[in-house]
């Protein structure tokens, strides 16, 4: 890369953004929006400055108006009510999205282990859910309350959508 003499290298393809080199300065600039659960994280892209010296300026820009975010919880076992499960979701959404910003949010809940609680984590008829390989969307249309309706057994996948803000 070097010896081609270019200030900068805007590399593609790649969904993750990541710096490959600084000297010349290569990027990977992530997508714009994540597609998936497996994309979680703030997506956008780079504003690329370079000054008449060569030198670059990269700055990340978020343009994703939704965001993705997986939430685990694999002490459910622990957590004897539904409640508490619905208090430590709504903690650990908060801490892992932060001061980010989105228009909406899906949030990927997986629940690990066993618990008695699993008859009352039972799918709720008026839930609209839908089965793909295994895992059960929730499409919530207004907060998190909503949200442990599924059953629950070895390890249960959900999807719920947040508009935003909570």
């Amino acid at each position: 890369m070097q010896e081609k003499g270019y200030a900068y290298w805007a590399l593609g393809h790649v969904h993750k953004r990541q710096r490959v080199t600084a000297d010349p300065e290569a990027w990977y600039s992530g997508n714009i929006q994540g597609r998936n659960s497996a994309e979680t994280g703030v997506r956008g892209g780079l504003l690329v400055v370079i000054d008449e010296g060569g030198y670059v300026e990269t700055e990340f820009r978020s343009f994703a108006p939704i965001q993705w975010v997986e939430i685990v919880l694999d002490d459910v076992q622990e957590l004897h009510t539904v409640e508490n499960i619905r208090r430590r979701i709504v903690a650990d959404f908060s801490v892992r999205t932060g001061e980010d910003v989105a228009e909406a949010w899906m949030l990927r809940v997986r629940l690990e282990g066993r618990t008695p609680l699993a008859q009352d984590l039972q799918p709720s008829p008026l839930s609209p859910l839908c089965a793909s390989r295994g895992e059960f969307c929730l499409w919530c249309a207004r907060s998190i309350s909503f949200l442990v309706t599924c059953l629950l057994s070895d390890s249960l996948i959900f999807h719920i959508f947040l508009p935003y803000p909570l």
